[in-house]
């Protein structure tokens, strides 16, 4: 019996792959070569271990209403956008669960399932709009923060003076590729170790966190461009700062959440 049933789940795994080749590879390039999208690579491996954490709630027990689901994946495989596509593909996932495992097993499953929905990359309109008012947001915090200590002489969204030296801001500064990324193991850790109001306090903080430490950033290299000129401040510093802010934001969640990481 166990042999029959690992022998339909190699088949319909093979039979999903071949249908939806071309859009699985549509959202690899996309985690590969857009470095805001590099998370998203992960978000099936996390959300396979939080099922499989729960694997022994499975029994069968088919539920009709699965089939609506399944529906509604059909349609959307039948657009001919690839993000539909993607879309699709988690409701084939999740309509596959409700149709074989019942309600009860769904609801308790629920978050690992709409977690998939992470793995979706973003439009280019949309990634760049955020981008844009991160970039608007943390220029602005780093500029009133730096008036403190040096006299900005001209400041744009895109552009920082202060005296002789021009910095211009990009979206790679914007701090959207953390504010994306960290926002998802914000997600994560929420639901694993928190409950309640705190789950949604705690992703709103993490959010807040990245903005805050990006302008901080943008703070710092000013601060090392007009002490020793723009090619210090744009040079190795701009790339580790970056880099050491990160690894800090990243010790801070697991220093929070160190007693309880264990019990994974």
């Amino acid at each position: 019996m166990l042999k029959r049933s690992s022998a339909r789940v190699v088949i319909g795994l093979i039979a999903v792959l071949l249908i939806y080749h071309q859009t699985i590879g549509w959202m690899a390039l996309n985690w590969l070569l857009n470095p805001y999208l590099n998370y998203g690579m992960l978000v099936p491996f996390i959300s396979a271990y939080l099922i499989w954490r729960k694997r022994e709630i499975f029994k069968v027990s088919p539920e009709p209403k699965g089939l609506a689901v399944l529906l509604l994946a059909l349609v959307l495989y039948l657009s001919p956008s690839y993000t539909l596509k993607a879309l699709s593909l988690v409701a084939l996932i999740s309509g596959s669960f409700l149709l074989l495992f019942g309600m009860e097993t769904f609801r308790k499953i629920a978050f690992p399932l709409g977690f998939l929905l992470l793995m979706v990359p973003l439009p280019d309109q949309a990634v760049e709009y955020v981008g844009l008012h991160l970039r608007t947001v943390s220029v602005n915090a780093a500029v009133g923060f730096a008036g403190l200590f040096y006299e900005i002489d001209f400041i744009q969204d895109t552009y920082i003076q202060a005296g002789d030296l021009v910095l211009y801001v990009g979206l790679p500064c914007s701090g959207l590729e953390s504010f994306l990324g960290f926002g998802v193991f914000a997600v994560l850790f929420a639901y694993l170790f928190e409950s309640g109001w705190r789950r949604l306090g705690l992703v709103v903080a993490c959010l807040c966190l990245t903005v805050v430490m990006n302008s901080f950033r943008i703070f710092l290299v000013v601060a090392v461009g007009v002490a020793f000129g723009e090619a210090a401040a744009l040079g190795v510093f701009h790339t580790l700062s970056g880099m050491v802010l990160i690894s800090i934001y990243t010790m801070i969640l697991l220093f929070v959440y160190r007693g309880k990481l264990w019990s994974i």
